[in-house]
């Protein structure tokens, strides 16, 4: 899963964007791989949380639904360019609104187009909590009580 989503981060964020904010050509593949990982890295605090089901949603619900977990991931991937790769917080803010929104309605995507080969979010789910949850079970059980 991180492989697919840092593919997409590469795919999507110009060599340009990241020289223009500030980020040395050598911190490319750096700034690349952290913006991947925080896209995670907020992703898997919320299924630690015990928020599964909002990311269920997010990953099933139109653009709107989806704006407080993709500003977590803006916010903190800002501050993370801010505080170690040294450019400056406009800069930062910058760069991660323009990579991190692009990647995950794209990401998204993908997600769901794995539906059609079998696949769908719960392996995505499954692997965040570091498969010791399976939620496709989960949520068909949590349904079947909703339903008695």
């Amino acid at each position: 899963m991180f492989g697919k989503l840092n593919q997409i981060v590469k795919e999507n964020a110009t060599k340009d964007v990241f020289l223009t904010a500030g980020i040395a050509e050598g911190s490319l593949e750096a700034a690349v791989n952290e913006a991947s990982g925080v896209m995670v890295d907020v992703l898997k605090n919320q299924v630690d949380a015990g928020k599964a089901k909002d990311v269920l949603t997010f990953f099933k619900s139109k653009k709107i639904g989806r704006e407080s977990i993709v500003n977590l991931m803006v916010k903190k991937y800002a501050n993370r360019l801010n505080k170690y790769y040294g450019i400056s917080s406009i800069d930062a803010h910058y760069l991660s609104t323009s990579i991190i929104p692009i990647v995950m309605d794209k990401f998204i995507i993908e997600i769901a187009e794995e539906k059609k080969d079998g696949n769908s979010i719960f392996p995505l789910l499954n692997w965040l909590s570091g498969n010791t949850v399976n939620f496709e079970n989960f949520f068909l059980r949590t349904n079947q009580f909703k339903i008695a």
